[in-house]
């Protein structure tokens, strides 16, 4: 909520998906990974998104990483 961005959380298709702007996965052990591309169909752009970034941001912000020094790319 701090960071503007409305969550929800619902099943979905493939194919739905497929057409979606950007996508991503989070995971204990990757933590915030964006998805690119699904069978042969990329994702929006094929690149992560904004959301995406936002999020990733959000969440090395939160633990206090120092995002210049770790996680550089979600800058960009």
């Amino acid at each position: 909520q701090a960071s503007g961005l409305t969550i929800e959380e619902r099943p979905f298709t493939l194919e739905e998906m497929k057409h979606a702007d950007e996508a991503f996965t989070t995971s204990a052990g990757a933590i915030i990974l964006p998805i690119i591309k699904l069978d042969d169909t990329l994702i929006g752009t094929g690149r992560p998104g904004s959301v995406t970034r936002a999020v990733q941001k959000a969440y090395y912000t939160y633990i206090g990483a120092d995002i210049e020094t770790v996680v550089p790319w979600v800058l960009k």
